[in-house]
């Protein structure tokens, strides 16, 4: 497994979970502690909501940049959001008025509303 494919998978449960230990990633994911400890350096490195804890990693979302946090939405279940886009898209029609939220998966219907004559 690539190095960034790993560090999104532990992206994405923090992001869940708010935090994760060395021994969770490893048991969870099947990596090694080395590897785990160093891919949780590069995180609290490249992510500023994300803060080294005794053993592991923790996410502040309060203190987080909302364009961090929509950047990490957009990796989640990215597939289930461009299904439910497309279902909804199924539903518009043309002189629909329409009334977006700004999250990610509001994000990939909005890709499709430029095929709207």
């Amino acid at each position: 497994m690539l190095a960034a494919q790993r560090r999104q998978k532990i992206l994405n449960y923090v992001w869940k979970y708010g935090e994760i230990d060395t021994n969770q990633a490893v048991e969870l994911f099947g990596f090694s502690a080395p590897t785990v400890r160093r891919d949780f350096a590069r995180l609290v490195q490249s992510h500023p909501a994300i803060f080294r804890t005794h053993g592991g990693i923790r996410m502040e979302k309060q203190n987080s940049d909302k364009e961090f946090e929509f950047d990490i939405k957009l990796r989640i279940n990215p597939n289930t959001k461009q299904e439910i886009a497309a279902r909804a898209f199924e539903q518009i029609r043309p002189n629909d008025t329409l009334f977006l939220d700004s999250g990610s998966t509001c994000f990939e219907l909005a890709k499709y509303l430029k095929n709207i004559p």
